[in-house]
């Protein structure tokens, strides 16, 4: 489940898109090329996949012909594969786009659906993903400075692996997608009477 942000719940957006890139894998039609768009944030480009004819390159006629008639039907074969792959991919940037909306909480779809570009979304599960994992990290909004610094220093201190967590999993967890520079320099300004 997708979460508004809180310095509690930052590592859920990882365990959360893990999950979901792995149910789009085993149970979409050619899922592989959606989970890669979403793992990536960017739309798949499947100009190098788009097949091309060949021509032939005997000297004799009736050899030139027949090989150019049979790369003809490779080309045909390869091109309906290919715009099969492309309209699978369509819908299941449909599939998706439902997924993760069903995936956010209630807290999460009111801000999604508050935001000014909302209707940009245009069922993109792309631009949905992006706005999904702004607001599940940015539990730094609309706060005061030391009001962060803390959190974020109570939740390292307090900072503790889940029950049936592997020490794999609870690293990835540990590490969220948080701007560490930027608290960090917070911090230091703070502690040296600086405002940002």
């Amino acid at each position: 489940m997708y979460y508004l942000g809180s310095a509690t719940q930052a590592s859920d957006y990882e365990t959360t898109m893990s999950f979901i890139i792995n149910h789009i894998m085993k149970t979409f039609t050619r899922g592989l090329d959606i989970a890669e768009a979403l793992e990536k944030l960017e739309k798949l480009d499947f100009t190098p996949y788009k097949p091309t004819l060949k021509t032939s390159g005997e000297t004799d006629a009736v050899l030139k012909r027949t090989e150019e008639k049979n790369f003809e039907y490779e080309f045909k074969d390869d091109y309906t594969e290919y715009k099969k792959r492309i309209l699978t991919y369509d819908d299941n940037k449909l599939k998706s786009y439902a997924l993760l909306w069903e995936r956010c909480s209630k807290g999460m779809k009111n801000k999604l659906e508050s935001r000014k570009d909302f209707d940009t979304f245009g069922k993109n599960p792309i631009h949905l993903l992006q706005a999904i994992k702004e607001h599940a990290l940015n539990y730094q909004e609309n706060k005061y400075e030391m009001l962060i610094i803390s959190q974020v220093l109570r939740c390292l201190l307090n900072y503790k692996q889940k029950e049936k967590e592997s020490s794999q999993d609870d690293t990835v967890a540990a590490r969220p997608d948080i701007d560490q520079p930027l608290v960090g320099t917070k911090i230091n300004q703070n502690l040296n009477g600086q405002s940002t």
